[in-house]
Order: C-alpha cells, then sequence, then structure tokens
C-alpha cells in the first residue's frame, strides 16, 4: 500500500476540489476543478442543471447507515465498518424528499467509509482498514472507478481518495477548531452537490433501479463513435483495492445484432518520452486496443485460427462528458493536482473499455484431459502467429487468460485472451529494456530474476508449463493424466534450451526453434485428442 501525504495550503483547495459544485465548470477536470476551486462557492449558487447530464445533475444526500459498526450486505468476509456513508440520491429531478436508509449498509450504495480510532496517532492504523475495505466496495459497485473515505481519530479528521495504486490524504481537520470544522462541512456539503463522477462514480455506466448494471458505453477510437450495449450479466467484478480493477460484461450489441463481451480497466499506460515528435509521445505504447486491432487485421486471412483469439469489434478510452469538454478517463484527468503534488511519482493508468468476441468459458470449467490439451494448442497455436506475423509477445500467460468456446461435435476450441501486457517485439525498449511483468505464479524464471534478456516466446511456454503444473496439482481434473504424456519423449524431456552457463542469453537466441517444435508436438497432441473427443460424441 502506499501512502501519499499532500501539502497543499487548504483542505478546500486540496480535495475539495474533485467534488466542486455540479455547476462548476467540467466536472472530469480535476485538475481544472482545482485550479478554480476558490470560486466553487460562487458557481454553486448557478441555476444551470438543465445542462446537466440526466440522472447526474441530481443532489444527494449522504447519510450514515442506520446501524454502525456493521458488517454491510455484498461482503465477502467479516469485518465490520465503523460508519458507511449511504449515497442516497433524490428519487425524482427537483424532489425535496429522500429515502433514509435503515437497518444494515449495502456496499451497493456506500459512497464512502469512516473509520474511527479514540486518539490521534492512529491515521495509519485507520488507513489500511479502509484500503481492505475498499476491496468490497469495488466488487458491489461495478460503476466505481475510485473510492473515498474518512479517518477520525480523536479529534482529527482525514479525508483521503483512493486511486488504482495510492491513496491521497488531506491535511488534518481538526473539529475542535473552526477551521477543521469549517472545512470537514464545506467538503460533506460539497460532496452533497458534486456530479457523481467526482465522487469516483462512472457515469458511462448506468444502473437500473435495483442497482444492477444495465446498460454501458463503448467509446470506438477507429470510428470515433460511441456504442451503447445493454449488459445481460456481469462476468467479472474488480476484487482488489489496488490494479487493474478489471471487470467484464456480456452485452448485446444491437447494432451488430449478437452478443460481446466488454472488458472494463484501468491498464499502465507507457508513452515515448524521449521522442522529438508529439504523435508519438502521445502513443501508448502497450495500448490493448492498438494490439488487438493489429492482431484482428493481421490475422483476418488465417481460418485455421479463427475463434481462437479475442477479435475485437468496438474499443477505445472511456470518455467522461463535463460540460464544456469530453475528457479521456485516466489518471491524469480524474486527480489532476493530486498527482501533481504527490511526494512520490504516481503510475499513469489509462481507463480503456473493449468489446470483443467470442462469448467463452473459463477453463476451470474444462472436463477432461482431450479437451485440455486441444485448448493448449489452440491458444499456443494464436500465441505463435501473434508473435510471429504480428510482431506482439503476449507476456501474460496464465490460467485467466486461456478460455475456451464449447462446439457442437463435443470437441472445443482454445482461446487467448488479454493484451494489456502485450508489447511490440519491433519497439528498441522490448530488447534494451526488458521489464518484469505477467501474473507472478506462472512467471519465467528470467522474467522473475528480472534479467537484462530480453523476453521471447520461451518466457511464455515456460509460463504455460507452470500454469498446467498447478492446474493438474489443484486437482481441479479427476485423473492424474497430464498434456506431457501424449508429447512424444523427446519434446517432453527437452531442456528448453537453458544452459547452467548463461542460461537466460542461450535460451533467447535458440527461443524460436524450441518453441516452433513444442508447438509441432503440441498440435500433434491435439489431434488424438480431437479424435478421442470425436468419438466419445457419437
Amino acid at each position: 500500500m502506499v501512502y501519499v501525504s499532500q501539502q497543499i495550503d487548504t483542505v478546500h483547495k486540496e480535495l475539495v476540489s474533485i467534488s466542486t459544485d455540479n455547476n462548476s465548470n467540467s466536472s472530469s477536470n480535476s485538475s481544472s476543478s482545482s485550479s478554480n476551486s476558490s470560486n466553487s462557492s460562487n458557481s454553486s449558487n448557478s441555476s444551470n442543471s438543465s445542462n446537466n447530464i440526466a440522472s447526474y445533475s441530481r443532489s444527494r444526500a449522504l447519510l450514515p447507515a442506520h446501524i454502525p459498526d456493521s458488517n454491510p450486505d455484498g461482503s465477502d468476509d467479516h469485518t465490520r465498518v465503523d460508519i458507511a456513508l449511504m449515497n442516497i440520491s433524490r428519487k425524482k429531478e427537483g424532489s425535496d424528499s429522500v429515502h433514509i436508509y435503515f437497518g444494515k449498509p449495502d456496499y451497493k450504495n456506500v459512497a464512502a467509509i469512516v473509520e474511527i480510532k479514540h486518539r490521534s496517532g492512529k491515521e495509519k492504523d485507520a488507513l489500511a482498514q479502509l484500503y481492505t475495505y475498499n476491496r468490497n466496495l469495488y466488487t458491489n459497485q461495478v460503476n466505481r472507478r475510485f473510492t473515498w473515505g474518512f479517518t477520525i481519530c480523536g479529534t482529527i479528521v482525514h479525508a483521503c481518495v483512493f486511486s488504482n495504486d495510492n491513496i491521497f490524504v488531506s491535511k488534518a481537520m481538526d473539529v475542535n477548531s473552526t477551521n477543521g470544522r469549517s472545512g470537514l462541512v464545506t467538503m460533506l456539503v460539497d460532496m452533497a452537490y458534486c456530479e457523481e463522477d467526482q465522487l469516483g462514480y462512472d457515469p458511462t455506466i448506468r444502473l437500473d433501479d435495483h442497482g444492477n448494471a444495465a446498460h454501458i458505453d463503448v467509446y470506438d477510437r477507429k470510428t470515433s463513435r460511441k456504442y451503447t450495449l445493454r449488459i445481460l450479466k456481469t462476468i467479472m467484478r474488480a476484487t482488489r483495492s489496488f490494479g487493474r480493477h478489471t471487470r467484464c460484461f456480456l452485452c448485446r450489441d444491437d447494432v451488430l445484432a449478437e452478443n460481446v463481451v466488454v472488458k472494463d480497466a484501468w491498464a499502465h499506460s507507457k508513452r515515448r518520452a524521449d521522442s522529438v515528435n508529439q504523435q508519438e509521445k502521445d502513443d501508448d505504447l502497450r495500448d490493448e486496443v492498438v494490439f488487438m486491432q493489429k492482431i484482428r487485421d493481421c490475422l483476418a486471412g488465417r481460418d485455421d485460427l479463427k475463434g481462437t483469439f479475442a477479435s475485437i469489434t468496438h474499443g477505445g478510452a472511456v470518455q467522461i462528458v463535463g460540460h464544456n469538454s469530453t475528457l479521456e478517463d485516466n489518471t491524469d484527468t480524474a486527480f489532476g493536482e493530486l498527482v501533481q503534488h504527490a511526494s512520490n511519482q504516481c503510475e499513469f493508468r489509462a481507463h480503456r473499455r473493449i468489446a470483443m468476441k467470442p462469448e467463452c468459458v473459463p477453463l476451470q470449467n474444462i472436463e477432461n484431459v482431450d479437451q485440455l490439451i486441444v485448448v493448449v494448442a489452440d491458444v499456443m497455436a494464436a500465441h505463435t502467429a501473434i508473435a510471429t506475423e504480428c510482431r506482439i509477445l503476449h507476456r501474460d500467460i496464465s490460467v485467466n487468460n486461456m478460455l475456451f468456446t464449447k462446439l457442437p461435435d463435443n470437441t472445443v476450441r482454445g482461446v487467448l485472451i488479454d493484451f494489456d501486457c502485450a508489447k511490440d517485439m519491433t519497439d528498441n525498449d522490448f530488447s534494451t529494456r526488458p521489464e518484469r511483468t505477467g501474473t507472478y505464479p506462472y512467471m519465467s524464471i528470467n522474467n522473475l530474476a528480472n534479467s537484462n534478456v530480453k523476453r521471447t516466446q520461451l518466457d511464455d511456454w515456460e509460463s504455460l508449463i507452470y500454469e498446467i503444473d498447478n492446474f493438474t496439482l489443484a486437482k481441479l481434473l479427476k485423473t492424474r493424466k497430464t498434456l506431457f504424456e501424449d508429447l512424444p519423449g523427446e519434446l517432453r524431456d527437452k531442456d528448453m534450451g537453458v544452459d547452467k552457463r548463461n542460461p537466460f542469453e542461450r535460451r533467447a537466441e535458440c527461443a524460436a526453434d524450441i518453441a516452433n517444435d513444442l508447438l509441432k508436438a503440441v498440435l500433434a497432441a491435439r489431434t488424438k485428442a480431437l479424435e478421442r473427443l470425436k468419438s466419445q460424441h457419437q
């Protein structure tokens, strides 16, 4: 957990700048709001509510749940929250009535959590507890981009904002002092009137009356068009306080008249800062949308690979619409001056959303070894083609990124997904500055050692072996038979090109040849497995 303490003159300028009144300028541009925070009290008297986005311009009541010190509904553990501030919106535009929330709090409706300590000096302990609660906020609120919290230690109150990688903390507000009480009250009032995206909600994911995700907007970079899709089911929820906060939805695309899977994530972004070309500086070297579009176009003629990799239909950065502008959602536009004044460097993340096909089944649902062999062969065939023809290395082979589809003849088709960690193999940084990336349990030794030897296809093949070992040892299959029993003996015992004197460099030199041999062996095993699956169907 990264602890970031801000040293800005006043609380109002520091954190309330994120929650300026909904009649201020662009609600989504926090840096712009920060610079104009001194005018927020004047703009709060404005009557331009008709210009606000429908359903996000209404004020709200932030009220504590009726039962304090309780385990909220939706929690997957037994932790007890001291105070949950509930987001209670007006039922109708212009209505003065609100629904007072009685009973236990529900994480679905929690706007912020308050952690209380009886003595001062316990701020870090309180923050640590808020950090653990936030995981449940992200899990239960699929439209949450970042979260708010408060710590009360004795008479000292701190407001804090939790981003994907950092915690931004306000200066102390002592409620025994006039200034402290004024700052806290001002902040709570502004939070009741600000736009919901400034509280961390995502206006491009809209909920129904029961709080379930109903519609989602996907902006397509290539066509500069917004697609609104109907959400049929939430497939995957964010389960951590920090990280990419990846969520997946099964949606209906009425334009294509078919179902698609929408992935929503805050991915690390990397730019070529040393370039003299401004366009190159702005280009993201790790943009999954660009990679998937290139893969789709490059492999369009490969019928043998059809359905073995996720194929993008629409995709681009999430667009937050304000009063005077539309901004791409990322850590800079979401947190503005908080990032600029942070005492340590904050990771830059871009909020992207991708609609893709096909709808797949998790690898954990595999039924037998033959199906596993086919899935592995299909995925690695796609992986090899993407590396050799598209010059993109996946770099994150893991159990979550290998899925499959079931076919009517009892066979399956493996599908490679998730190019968040992928890298352009033609980029100079790829070979000169390798980085450790991927899923820890499946990383290659070269990757774990963080060596300066470039990553190759063999690193991903090594990850595959660890994945299969983990998969079978976890007894997810009813048989002890593994993939390797169907491999030719000379390849089953192959040394993967390792040389004890200089293992990483020698392996990198012969990586392509070894990977090609491994693929041939796996494809041969796939042929046998398919024959067995078809005979069982008959």
